[in-house]
């Protein structure tokens, strides 16, 4: 098992020395033939030398995704320059030394169990021209703790491509994904890249303005534009829920962990989600309240009476609350008035309306406000259940009175008449059977 705390001393390799060693090793793979080939986006075919190694002469890819949320707080805490971790300073050893640290946390049980069983390195790792790691940080961390594989396997990009980080991130994506050393990536690394992509990219924005999700998606290497879009708008959302403050354990993104293993990640799809389909349609305010509401059933981990939080924050978007809501705004004096349309303005002292029912609130009033709204929302999603069913009989009729309708429509002297009156008798029947049953209830009541 490692040590909580790192025990290894970055110490790479003098950057010329190693560019120059990595080139005489190239030149000698391409010679005996010791080469990759790899084919990027159907197009783009790219040869990679194999070369072995030593792990201590490399450098680690201080802007890897994975990283990304943990970089950025360190810069933050330790009062570093925004650049401090850029690229451009991969070769510092200050970088390098804390950078250790850092992904050192991000090694997980099973790899260290998986590499100290098969005492295999399993796959090569991807290296820049210049001795870069361009994936197979954390694997390289482990392994230097781990003081196992003095020569690893290497496969090196071309010079020429050496310096475009955006295509080696394509190429390296599922790299580190092998199920028997995966390594998570946290659902907020991998949009925290994308938000830095949409800022970087040319065709990450359209003409007007929008974020091009599709173009995301697919340089990304997500499944769809939706799921990127999604994934996108769980992140903004969670920034919203830390920006709150409501929260005294929330104060930064890698403190979404604390949400769970899967990082919040559940709750914040489902919110996401549902919030999309719902924020054209609603007023600005109920939407403003509905996701406050479920801000305060994750940073709290109160879902009343609801058996988990992704139910509670499932009904807050369900039509019966909805409109008990749009009901509760009616009644106050925030609904805008349409004086010309002949509405009446509502009397001055009518409650007004609460988008933001938590701000301000101690967490014991908080507490009071929230169990009391998943209380209404629960007896609000029940009555609108319950006046369905009330008018599902009437529905029905009014269906059978259409479809004798239609059956009437297609009637005509060719129709086969042969047996009608029995079907006719069935049919007075069925509505004096029904006719009496509606008659023995009207009785009782």
């Amino acid at each position: 098992m490692l040590s909580k705390t790192p025990n290894y001393k970055v110490n790479p390799m003098a950057p010329g020395q190693l560019s120059q060693l990595i080139a005489e090793k190239v030149d000698e793979a391409k010679k005996n033939n010791q080469t990759h080939d790899y084919t990027h986006d159907l197009t783009k075919k790219i040869e990679f030398a194999q070369i072995k190694m030593r792990k201590d002469h490399l450098y680690y890819n201080v802007q890897n995704d994975r990283t990304l949320i943990a970089v950025k707080e360190f810069i933050e805490d330790s009062g570093k320059d925004k650049d401090y971790f850029s690229i451009s300073n991969s070769f510092n050893l200050e970088q390098q030394d804390n950078y250790h640290k850092i992904i050192h946390g991000f090694i997980s049980k099973t790899m260290v169990e998986e590499f100290n069983r098969h005492k295999d390195q399993r796959f090569p790792v991807y290296i820049t021209s210049e001795g870069i790691l361009a994936n197979g940080n954390t694997r390289m961390s482990c392994w230097r703790e781990m003081d196992i594989f003095d020569e690893i396997d290497c496969r090196v990009f071309p010079a020429e491509l050496s310096s475009d980080w955006d295509l080696m991130r394509e190429v390296v994506d599922e790299q580190d994904n092998a199920i028997d050393i995966k390594q998570e990536y946290k659902w907020y690394a991998r949009a925290e890249r994308m938000a830095m992509n949409i800022e970087a990219w040319p065709k990450a924005k359209t003409s007007t303005g929008k974020i091009n999700f599709a173009h995301i998606a697919q340089k990304m290497r997500y499944r769809t534009s939706s799921e990127a879009e999604n994934n996108f708008k769980m992140y903004q959302l969670a920034q919203e829920f830390i920006a709150t403050k409501n929260f005294p354990n929330y104060k930064k993104v890698s403190d979404l962990d604390a949400l769970g293993s899967d990082s919040g990640k559940q709750a914040f799809e489902t919110l996401a989600k549902s919030r999309k389909t719902k924020e054209t349609k609603i007023h600005d305010d109920i939407l403003e309240r509905i996701t406050r509401t479920c801000f305060e059933i994750m940073g709290t981990d109160n879902a009343g009476t609801y058996n988990s939080k992704h139910l509670a924050i499932q009904d807050q978007w369900k039509n019966g609350n909805i409109l008990r809501l749009q009901k509760i705004l009616d009644q106050s004096g925030d609904k805008p008035v349409d004086i010309l349309g002949g509405e009446k303005k509502e009397k001055e002292d009518a409650k007004k309306f609460e988008s933001k029912p938590y701000h301000g609130k101690k967490s014991d009033d908080r507490k009071k406000v929230l169990e009391d709204e998943l209380k209404e929302t629960r007896l609000a999603i029940e009555k609108e259940k319950d006046k369905g069913t009330k008018q599902l009989f009437k529905k029905k009729v009014q269906k059978t009175i259409n479809q004798l309708g239609e059956t009437a429509f297609v009637l005509d002297d060719t129709s086969d008449l042969t047996g009608i009156d029995d079907l006719f008798i069935l049919l007075d029947d069925a509505v004096d059977k029904l006719k009496n049953k509606v008659k023995d209830i009207k009785d009782k009541r």
